[in-house]
């Protein structure tokens, strides 16, 4: 055992310490990272969440969000009312109307108007909710 201990001295007298580096302060992290819209008082979470997005800057994101189009192909085919319902045209009024009697071709040249799941997707395509 005192054989290990002589040989653990003579290693560590061999060794070269490695020169020791200070870590950055909060303040000179804060002061280098992008200023944002609203900045809260700087607190842990705030801070590695700055060290982060300088370390990473495809983690910044915009403070207003994500803004997405309305769909254009939506917009042209759907009409909002004011209460929040949602019409539409009918499909089969526009050809092969030969076969199709008065009555169906009227019937089918009335706006429906959408309801459910659709209703919420259809809504949400246009920005609305």
């Amino acid at each position: 055992m005192a054989l290990f201990r002589s040989l653990a001295r003579q290693f560590k007298a061999l060794s070269v310490a490695a020169p020791r580096v200070a870590a950055p302060s909060a303040a000179s992290v804060l002061s280098q990272a992008p200023r944002f819209a609203a900045t809260a008082a700087p607190t842990m979470v705030s801070t590695l969440a700055m060290r982060s997005a300088i370390a990473f800057p495809q983690l910044q994101v915009r403070a207003m969000g994500y803004k997405l189009k309305t769909k254009a192909a939506v917009k042209k085919r759907f009409k909002v009312n004011k209460n929040g319902l949602v019409k539409r045209a009918q499909a089969n009024k526009r050809h092969i109307a030969t076969k199709k009697t008065r009555e169906r071709i009227r019937r089918l040249g009335k706006p429906v108007f959408v309801q459910g799941k659709i209703r919420k997707n259809v809504l949400r395509m246009l920005g609305k909710k």
